[in-house]
């Protein structure tokens, strides 16, 4: 299931692509919002925390998509290989892009 990233490979590089790594921040975010305010919008304390609880186990599965490529760029920066990196990890314009040279 690739909704957050994109890994395409070629004869001579790799390229990652976490096209929607914008989005996990934003769901961060939303979990600190109801758990901690969500009596104020009209959500119990309690029901609150259940809320962000659930949405920080989101937050988790989605980034489990994350680890291995994670783990590949790693890898490929410790043993030598050219690791370019560009783009922003905040920005749904300018997605961070990771190219590995082979």
């Amino acid at each position: 299931m690739k909704l957050l990233c994109e890994r395409e490979e070629t004869a001579e590089q790799i390229t990652i692509k976490f096209k929607y790594y914008a989005a996990l921040w934003i769901l961060l975010l939303l979990v600190f919002v109801f758990s901690f305010t969500g009596q104020y919008f009209g959500v119990s304390e309690q029901n609150g925390f259940r809320i962000g609880m659930g949405m920080l186990v989101i937050l988790f599965l989605l980034s489990l998509e994350g680890q291995k490529l994670n783990r590949e760029i790693k890898i490929a920066m410790k043993t030598g290989k050219k690791v370019e990196i560009s783009g922003s990890k905040f920005s749904f314009s300018n997605p961070i892009i990771y190219k590995i040279t082979k």
